[in-house]
């Protein structure tokens, strides 16, 4: 699923499971797009279990905890596989290197 938040200039995309929660979520913000969420909900919880969870959302964000099949989310749109594989490897990549934009975080 994806959707954009134009008050925000926020595009999201999301893996979902079986049950509607989100497992995979990326965001991209601005007009150039810049990653600023490209997380997963199993690392996530690895990184908590492993005392890591400050380091791994400092780079890669934090999963929201929706569910698509209770309706928490407004308007989502599909997405295809290979559209979300696509913006997820980029998003990931720029995460890793440490390029991840920080809304709301002074220059």
């Amino acid at each position: 699923m994806r959707d954009y938040w134009a008050d925000d200039d926020l595009w999201r995309y999301f893996e979902i499971d079986d049950e509607g929660f989100v497992r995979r979520q990326v965001e991209l913000e601005g007009p150039d797009r810049e990653a600023n969420t490209a997380c997963s909900l199993e690392e996530w919880e690895a990184a908590l279990h492993a005392g890591t969870i400050d380091q791994y959302s400092e780079t890669y964000g934090m999963v929201d905890e929706w569910n698509f099949a209770r309706g928490d989310h407004d308007d989502p749109q599909p997405c295809g596989k290979a559209e979300f594989e696509n913006v997820w490897e980029q998003a990931r990549r720029a995460c890793a290197a440490g390029s991840r934009s920080r809304p709301n975080q002074a220059p």
